[in-house]
């Protein structure tokens, strides 16, 4: 027997190198302020605390959870939905739950059949779970190249008749992790347009849509089309990433049904505990709003240290990173070395992909006295 290709080729998971340098850094005393993974600090929603502690006390004994999420989790969802997107989204139809979302992406392409052709498109700079998955799979796939000049989103009229023709799952990620960038409710109707045209599924990505400081982002769940799957999850909205705990929507009950089916004998069921936390965070909007707020302090503060000390910020106006240049540093490399001499650990753009070269990210998922730490420190910084 042979181990698959991908298992013996691939290097290791880059984010988990920067990890380990950080953890190098700390072993040798170093102060390290730590502002590489979208990790949040802050408190997790209350409402999602009482909810497992009084599950638990509730409840003696322990069973399987329910593969597609338990009736009050599914329902919870709903009704946010409802609330937000004044639409109904049924359970089972509609929604499904997923440990966060990472393993609902990484599972995704399973659901179809890819003997008779059909790629993956995403983007040359992004979250790396999209490009593993399609090659622990073994599934073809486009990395469709960006820049700051498309707003490091792929340019759609630059892909061809032919190349849209095989395409199965377009993945899009608004707001954008590595770059902070938010898709144009014009370019996400496009893609919408082009999906019904070639028949291809989005798979939108939507783990930030909800930390905003400005204008709410787009949402293929504002629209009535059954060519897109969105991913949400709590992980960001209510610091719950320990938790693991998200949702799979979409108006294609077709669909909805096949991955159902398909994460039956996976064990993929959110536990009940977890389903409970999950539960009342979803119908609490005290916390996501003083979440918003908390992190657009953070953001504020952050934002003016980096300006002025000469650094270049792409967008920060949802999500909670920095995407970031500096023009006397042309590397990424250089961009690393130079925050920690500071003891400010980041990620270089490299870890997302050859087109992040020449930029860093900062996340700003620590607490607020850490970020005004890091703020002083990057005043220090000298060239």
């Amino acid at each position: 027997m042979h181990y698959n290709n991908y298992l013996v080729n691939e290097k290791a998971y880059a984010l988990a190198t920067i990890k380990d340098k950080l953890q190098e850094l700390k072993a040798a005393g170093r102060p390290i302020i730590d502002m590489t993974l979208g990790d949040p600090l802050d408190d997790t929603c209350p409402a999602a605390r009482s909810g497992i502690i009084s599950y638990v006390k509730e409840h003696t004994f322990s069973s399987y959870p329910r593969t597609q999420g338990s009736d009050s989790y599914l329902s919870a969802v709903s009704s946010r939905l409802k609330v937000d997107y004044g639409k109904d989204f049924l359970p089972l139809k509609h929604i499904l739950s997923c440990l966060g979302t990472k393993e609902a992406i990484c599972m995704l392409p399973l659901v179809y059949d890819w003997s008779q052709g059909g790629e993956i498109f995403f983007s040359a700079l992004s979250y790396p779970v999209y490009k593993s998955s399609a090659q622990l799979l073994g599934v073809p796939f486009q990395e469709l190249a960006v820049s700051a000049d498309t707003n490091f989103f792929p340019d759609l009229s630059a892909i061809s008749e032919e190349q849209w023709k095989s395409c199965a799952i377009f993945w899009l990620n608004s707001p954008h992790n590595p770059t902070g960038s938010i898709a144009s409710r014009e370019y996400c109707l496009e893609l919408l347009e082009l999906a019904k045209k070639h028949d291809f599924l989005i798979a939108s990505d939507e783990a930030y849509n909800e930390l905003y400081y400005g204008e709410q982002p787009f949402s293929f769940l504002e629209t009535d089309d059954e060519h897109w799957l969105v991913f949400r999850t709590l992980s960001k909205r209510n610091n719950m990433t320990g938790y693991r705990a998200g949702a799979m929507i979409t108006l294609n009950e077709e669909l909805c049904a096949m991955l159902l089916k398909l994460r039956m004998p996976l064990g993929t069921g959110i536990p009940e505990p977890i389903a409970a936390a999950g539960e009342a965070a979803w119908l609490d909007e005290s916390h996501l709003n003083e979440n918003r707020e908390n992190a657009r302090k953070k953001r504020d503060v952050l934002l003016e240290a980096l300006k002025s000390s000469g650094f270049e910020i792409h967008d920060s106006s949802a999500g909670f990173y920095f995407w970031i240049s500096h023009p006397e540093l042309s590397s990424s490399e250089q961009l690393w070395d130079h925050f920690v001499t500071q003891d400010l650990v980041l990620t270089p753009g490299t870890a997302f992909g050859p087109a992040g070269e020449g930029y860093i990210r900062m996340t700003f998922a620590c607490t607020l006295s850490q970020c005004d730490e890091a703020a002083g420190r990057i005043k220090k910084l000298k060239l």
